[in-house]
């Protein structure tokens, strides 16, 4: 099976104190070590290359990188993933640009996506996607609410600016559990 990695996971994949017990990154160890087919695309590069600071971290990631195919989309990947946009949108999922692309490429390819974004799943009530998600508490990796400039208030009052790109951990919600019955498309 070939599958296309989330940024998210891939992240904490590299992180130097990447930490224990992440289902997802111990799949991705897995997929590596069992000659599974790995790919990735060029805005998961890059969120990755803008996510860590520094020129090792850089190194690391591009090596890291190099071993992998790298899907180019196509013009009709990108009007795909912006109809699909568009007919989760009138279903009332919110979707990112990213993530649709994501799942086109992984429809086109035939690929499964391994991903800690819970934002994946009601997508497959709608697309034939194969995705494993995983829980991984996130909010260990991200800085407190005062921590972070521009959020205020608890709970469902909870503002923050995400001009900077930081968010806090209690803009996260629970992400699903693990669940090996989640693997194939719906």
């Amino acid at each position: 099976m070939n599958i296309l990695v989330d940024t998210g996971v891939w992240s904490v994949a590299l992180r130097r104190d990447s930490p224990a017990g992440c289902q997802a990154v111990s799949r991705l160890k897995m997929a590596l070590q069992g000659g599974e087919g790995v790919v990735t695309t060029g805005p998961i590069l890059q969120e990755l290359l803008q996510g860590f600071n520094g020129p090792k971290a850089r190194r690391r990631i591009i090596e890291t990188f190099s071993s992998h195919s790298l899907i180019i989309p196509e013009k009709r990947d990108h009007i795909d993933a912006a109809d699909l946009r568009v007919k989760l949108g009138q279903k009332g999922i919110q979707a990112g640009t990213i993530d649709v692309l994501l799942v086109q490429l992984c429809l086109r390819q035939g690929l499964s996506l391994l991903s800690m974004d819970k934002n994946f799943v009601p997508m497959r009530k709608h697309v034939p996607l194969s995705v494993m998600i995983n829980e991984f508490d996130v909010s260990r990796l991200l800085p407190a609410r005062s921590e972070v400039p521009g959020c205020e208030g608890e709970g469902s009052q909870a503002r923050c600016d995400l001009s900077g790109l930081t968010p806090c951990f209690h803009h996260l919600e629970s992400i699903p559990r693990w669940n090996p019955a989640i693997l194939p498309g719906s």
